[in-house]
């Protein structure tokens, strides 16, 4: 798995981990985790591939988890997790 890339500023800070390559059919673990501070809420979380959406996480949505048939991209609906503890993570497998 890939190192974690951190960003952030005083209200969020956000790390990913993302494999850098990957053979065609491979199994990925893509994950993110975010900290929000000063009060602050998560607005979404989406995953791009190609310039299209196929992951999207709004936890104030009715359907908070959606996600979108994007060629080359096959989703275990199973896998996604969100911790609702201070730090909330969402990973999914590719």
């Amino acid at each position: 798995m890939g190192k974690y890339k951190i960003i952030g500023n005083d209200d969020i800070k956000v790390s990913t981990r993302i494999p850098s390559e990957a053979e065609v059919g491979d199994h990925v673990e893509m994950e993110c985790r975010w900290d929000i501070y000063g009060g602050k809420s998560l607005y979404s979380v989406k995953w791009y591939k190609d310039g299209h959406e196929f992951f999207r996480y709004v936890p104030d949505n009715v359907q908070p988890l959606q996600t979108f048939n994007q060629p080359g991209v096959k989703l275990d609906t199973e896998m996604h997790i969100i911790e609702a503890f201070g730090t909330e993570q969402v990973r999914q497998d590719n």
